[in-house]
């Protein structure tokens, strides 16, 4: 008699061990497949669109449009954006050697994002301004 019941013991134990170890299984794969959003880059792309912006993958960055694009301006407090400018070989060599060009610019087309080199009007005077 005491046989059988180490036997039906021993079958109670393993029976209970598979059920332990599925349930753990289960709550593990619902967890990691149920738990985490969408990668950080897809939510910023979604977030960036729902602003109407424009998205750079390479730099995980949101280009704003501005409403004031184009629109005369002397200084970037006037703009959204950048006051950026267009300079002459001329003049970019003065503004190189440090010396002031006065010039009026246009509101840029971007709020937050600028690469590479332009050149900006801040009260009234030319700045070459650099960004990776």
């Amino acid at each position: 008699m005491k046989l059988l019941d180490k036997k039906w013991k021993w079958a109670v134990a393993i029976i209970l061990l598979l059920g332990v170890a599925l349930l753990v299984f289960l709550v593990y794969i619902s967890f990691f497949w149920t738990c985490c959003p969408e990668p950080p880059g897809e939510v910023l792309r979604a977030a960036c669109q729902a602003e109407g912006g424009y998205f750079v993958e390479t730099l995980e960055i949101c280009r704003l449009p501005t409403s004031d694009a184009g629109k005369a301006c002397k200084d970037s407090s006037e703009c959204e954006g950048f006051c950026e400018t267009n300079l002459s070989a001329g003049e970019i060599s003065k503004v190189a050697n440090e010396e002031q060009v006065e010039k009026t610019g246009a509101c840029g087309q971007w709020k937050n994002f600028f690469s590479g080199c332009f050149y900006t009007v801040e009260d009234g005077a030319t700045e070459r301004l650099c960004a990776d």
